[in-house]
């Protein structure tokens, strides 16, 4: 007989379906060989597919695989695994941290205390916190990089800043309109090359949301990766670690005191709210998610 084993398809980083960002989640009762694994993400061809079994009480194995490659971390799916667990299976009481054994160490998920049953569920993941620095190299005119993401050639970038731990370059832009409308050419971005930088990602945010559809966030932002194979990403967790610590000095937040982010990727976009603990350098991300498909997957024999 063959097995079968329930996956979902979760938009993680929203609560509407249809925009956030997608992962598969399969949920298996042991482990489950790599190459099945790869086969079944291969499948999906989602970016990420979440493969997790329950070791203990709350405590979990969890791994993740792009069509090709198993990849050491991934907050979106990491989201979107929580998210089935607490709402699709038996597996945990709602009201306790959930523990997740990753190759990036053990990743703890926090259900948030819900007020009614008709609010989202909030789950809060925590990672360590960027660090940007100022980037003196590259002075204006920044026609090149502007060229590449496609920006409108008047489009004004106030600030460019570094963030060597996570590889991640943030332009910071006077206007909302420049990054709605940028377009970037993965051909042309993988070109850049800036002194003493190996860039990885390149984050686009603005801060000019007054008067405008996202005025309840404190920032608006768009994240482009085509080095690791992703033109530009629904909503990325790994690049809020990095506005994070930006927009707190730059809008003068006291430590804990919550940030509002938008991702605006178009047609799909998606809301994380941020708290920093400068003490221990993490960075608090919260979001929730939605699932989209319930279903079963034949196990391939490997």
């Amino acid at each position: 007989s063959m097995e079968e084993r329930p996956i979902y398809i979760v938009d993680a980083f929203t609560h509407s379906p249809f925009s956030g960002n997608p992962a598969a989640v399969c949920i298996l009762e042991k482990a489950l060989n790599p190459e099945a694994m790869q086969q079944i993400a291969k499948e999906m061809n989602l970016s990420e597919t979440a493969f997790v079994y329950p070791l203990e009480e709350n405590r979990f194995s969890l791994r993740w695989f792009t069509p090709t490659v198993e990849v050491p971390l991934c907050g979106h799916a990491t989201m979107a695994t929580s998210y089935a667990i607490i709402t699709k299976t038996k597996l945990v009481s709602v009201e306790s941290p959930l523990i997740f054994e990753t190759l990036s160490g053990d990743l703890t998920v926090i259900p948030l205390p819900q007020q009614s049953v008709n609010e989202p569920l909030l789950l809060e993941m925590n990672f360590p916190l960027g660090n940007p620095k100022p980037l003196h190299s590259v002075s204006e005119p920044y026609t090149d990089l502007l060229q590449a993401l496609g920006a409108p050639l008047d489009s004004k970038i106030l600030d460019i800043q570094f963030c060597a731990n996570t590889r991640k370059l943030l332009l910071i832009f006077e206007e909302l309109q420049s990054i709605l409308s940028l377009s970037p050419v993965a051909s042309k971005l993988l070109e850049i090359t800036l002194p003493g930088v190996d860039i990885r990602g390149i984050i686009c945010s603005t801060r000019s949301t007054t008067g405008t559809e996202y005025s309840a966030y404190d920032m608006v932002s768009r994240y482009f990766s085509p080095w690791n194979g992703i033109p530009e990403d629904p909503v990325t967790g790994s690049a809020h670690t990095v506005l994070g610590p930006y927009w707190q000095k730059v809008l003068n937040k006291k430590e804990e005191e919550e940030l509002k982010a938008f991702q605006a990727s178009p047609g799909r976009g998606g809301e994380i709210s941020l708290r920093i603990n400068n003490k221990e350098n993490r960075i608090f991300l919260c979001g929730t998610a939605t699932v989209v498909v319930s279903g079963s997957i034949r196990l391939p024999k490997v």
